[in-house]
């Protein structure tokens, strides 16, 4: 009996350990995929639809991550990002009717 219950415990060890494994790995993909929406920006060689997909693309991976960006958050990123010629627009976004991420491509 004490075999059975000495690899039970062992085998819960195992199962503990790479929980353990994955919890972390999985914290740090989420961070970092957090990391690339904070710093996106758009970039003068790629189209407005492109910087677009690119944002959808990340808020994509934190949803399957089972941590979803609101719409609203999503535009926060995309608008935080575009560079100073398009400053006089974003206001006009920001105070307009909620829009989508398909809208501002």
């Amino acid at each position: 009996m004490d075999d059975i219950v000495n690899e039970v415990n062992a085998a819960q060890l195992g199962r503990d350990y790479m929980d353990s494994l994955y919890v972390g790995k999985t914290e740090a993909n989420m961070a970092n995929v957090c990391q690339k929406l904070i710093l996106l920006h758009l970039k003068p060689n790629k189209t407005n639809a492109e910087y677009v997909n690119r944002a959808k693309s990340h808020g994509d991976e934190l949803k399957v991550m089972g941590v979803p960006e609101t719409e609203k958050q999503m535009i926060s990123y995309v608008i935080g990002g575009l560079s100073d010629e398009w400053e006089a627009h974003k206001g006009n976004v920001s105070c307009s009717r909620p829009k989508t991420l398909a809208e501002l491509k």
